[in-house]
């Protein structure tokens, strides 16, 4: 299996509007989470195709940016969790953004559907909860757009965007989106595979298993052992090696998680490493193979009869990952 590919390719230079990570404070005024505005805000596609459909909003995408980059790898036909982040041209993070709806389309001038609001998910933590791991990478975007969009059955698609800020249009140039079938990824509504993961008493150091600094508590059971008797948050990242950034902040989201809303509650949290002794010239992890993961990273939320509830790949918020565990596991 090839390495995953950097899911926020773009995001890895120096982002200057991160800042301030490792105190109780925002990191950028616009990092907050928001949830997705109505479709009504934007402009109907109305039989035009992707091209003019733009030109038309919005006037044609400047060459300077903003730019749509994708924040994952896996585009499914039929709805599909859409996530990315916006750039300038010095690649640093778009942040002065009212509202930002998506179209598809499977070329400049084909059918185009949308728009797909996007909702925005801040990455930050509470500050007792921010690893060492996520403060000390400059590069690690603080928030995250998602959308449900939808995909044709064959075929490669664009993506582009709209952003609107007050009663003004901005256009973004179309992205290309490659629909694929990832063989043995579990899909929603899918038994989740049975495999055994390794735990703390497995190891003499648990940082054999966790790169995060210091390493999450989600170690203390066998997937094994509970899969199909309890929910389970199955994690799948790299805190310290990740190529898409954004493994640290989703483990500290977990483990926030973990800690205080679902303290108490009857679920387990789970988190497995991607590569073999934390070294990526060793290959990926036997855990990663058997979920047949194309990138990274990936969180499950599991049923208590084994049943995958949500998939989520790469970044995702609090407030999203805390209603999915809601869908099959109270707080108390």
């Amino acid at each position: 299996m090839p390495r995953p590919r950097a899911l926020l390719p773009a995001v890895c230079a120096v982002a200057a509007l991160v800042s301030g990570c490792g105190d109780g404070e925002e990191r950028d005024p616009g990092s907050g989470s928001s949830p997705a505005p109505s479709a009504a805000a934007f402009p109907k596609a109305e039989g035009r195709g992707l091209e003019r459909l733009l030109l038309e909003e919005g006037g044609a995408p400047s060459e300077n940016g903003p730019f749509l980059a994708p924040a994952g790898a896996v585009n499914q036909a039929g709805e599909s969790r859409y996530t990315f982040v916006l750039l300038d041209i010095k690649r640093d993070f778009v942040t002065d953004v009212d509202a930002i709806a998506l179209y598809v389309a499977d070329g400049p001038d084909g059918k185009v559907s949308g728009p797909f609001p996007a909702a925005r998910e801040s990455l930050r933590t509470q500050a007792r909860f921010r690893s060492k791991t996520t403060a000390n990478d400059e590069a690690a975007p603080p928030f995250i757009y998602r959308a449900k969009v939808k995909f044709p059955k064959r075929g490669d698609s664009f993506v582009a965007a709209i952003i609107k800020r007050g009663e003004k249009f901005t256009t973004v140039q179309p992205e290309p989106a490659k629909i694929q079938s990832f063989k043995g990824l579990p899909r929603v509504g899918e038994q989740a595979p049975r495999i055994h993961t390794p735990t703390i008493d497995d190891v003499a150091n648990v940082k054999e298993i966790d790169t995060r600094d210091p390493p999450t508590t989600q170690h203390a059971v066998d997937l094994h052992d509970v899969l199909g008797a309890k929910p389970v948050v199955l994690l799948f990242a790299t805190p310290l090696l990740c190529t898409s950034r954004v493994c640290g902040p989703v483990a500290d989201i977990t483990e926030q998680l973990k800690q205080t809303t679902y303290r108490d509650a009857d679920v387990e949290f789970i988190h497995v490493e991607i590569f073999n002794d934390n070294d990526p010239n060793k290959g990926y992890r036997k855990e990663v193979r058997s979920y047949g993961l194309p990138s990274e990273p990936w969180v499950f939320v599991i049923d208590r009869k084994g049943v995958v509830r949500s998939a989520f790949e790469g970044g995702f918020g609090i407030d999203e990952l805390s209603r999915a565990i809601g869908r099959v596991a109270s707080p108390k």
